[in-house]
């Protein structure tokens, strides 16, 4: 969950260099060949295309490329979402405390949302069930939630597609790098259902915003009518691309080191009498 942008600002000006925002989420610091620019001018000067670095994610996932849609990291998926599927005040059902963006993104679009609380525990599908109505445009989950670091379980997953009928079914899994599940194979595998990734985490990116969707062709090809079209900047999905090709076993590193540090740090708390939540995600709620 995001520090006000007035926090937000005063801590840029007051945060060491190189040090994380904890509140932002941020990821470490990322290892990019500096002798290497993967930019020439010719790239400057034309508009961005995105198709290479989408091809490069439906190696990495298994899909098609045109299973895959780049945006302007998460908040733009989100933004998309919510303009198509929540337009005429349609409604966005999804559990409470999570991603802030999502209540955003749904009242710029003109709809509404209808929460059911999930701090811990068993996710709770029978509630979404009952909750979920003729008036539900779209139905979201994070997970590992924001701010909470909390779960869904692949049968969870499983049950809350079949508990919500056919509609359009999104998994936020931002942070899945640092859980020990993936729930991305699954959730590709279910009807009308897709996947929302982003750079900006475990790869330490945020500063490229560089986010992407995951799911059927056909429900992507209408998402990319309902944002800008060239939403990344040339430079962003160049980097992107040449920190994809780096090496896999680097990466695993970092992610190790960061669940190291999470359980180190939730440790510490408890033994000065705190009480943290147990987490999936790079942050803990205390």
């Amino acid at each position: 969950m995001k520090a006000p942008a007035a926090v937000q600002a005063y801590q840029r000006q007051t945060a060491p260099r190189g040090a994380l925002r904890l509140d932002a989420n941020e990821g470490p610091t990322p290892r990019f060949d500096s002798g290497t620019w993967p930019l020439g001018s010719e790239d400057l000067r034309r508009y961005p295309d995105a198709s290479a670095l989408e091809a490069d994610l439906a190696r990495r996932h298994g899909v098609q490329p045109d299973e895959v849609l780049v945006t302007a990291g998460g908040d733009d998926a989100i933004d998309r979402l919510c303009r198509r599927y929540l337009q005429g005040g349609r409604t966005l059902d999804l559990t409470a405390p999570t991603f802030s963006m999502f209540f955003h993104h749904a009242r710029l679009a003109g709809g509404t949302t209808r929460t059911v609380p999930w701090w811990s525990g068993p996710y709770p599908v029978a509630a979404m069930a009952a909750s979920v109505g003729e008036d539900t445009g779209l139905v979201a989950v994070v997970s590992p939630n924001n701010p909470t670091g909390a779960v869904l379980t692949p049968e969870e997953l499983t049950e809350l597609r079949r508990a919500t009928g056919d509609r359009v079914l999104l998994l936020d899994a931002a942070y899945t790098e640092f859980g020990e599940v993936d729930l991305t194979p699954l959730a590709l595998s279910l009807p009308h259902t897709l996947v929302l990734r982003t750079l900006s985490k475990a790869w330490g990116l945020a500063g490229l915003r560089v986010g992407y969707l995951l799911g059927p062709a056909a429900i992507l090809k209408e998402l990319r009518a309902w944002g800008a079209p060239y939403a990344v900047a040339g430079t962003s999905l160049a980097l992107a691309r040449q920190a994809l090709a780096q090496s896999e076993k680097a990466l695993q590193a970092t992610i190790a080191a960061v669940r190291q540090n999470r359980d180190q740090l939730a440790g510490l708390l408890g033994e000065l009498g705190a009480c943290p939540q147990e987490s999936q995600a790079n942050f803990i709620l205390c």
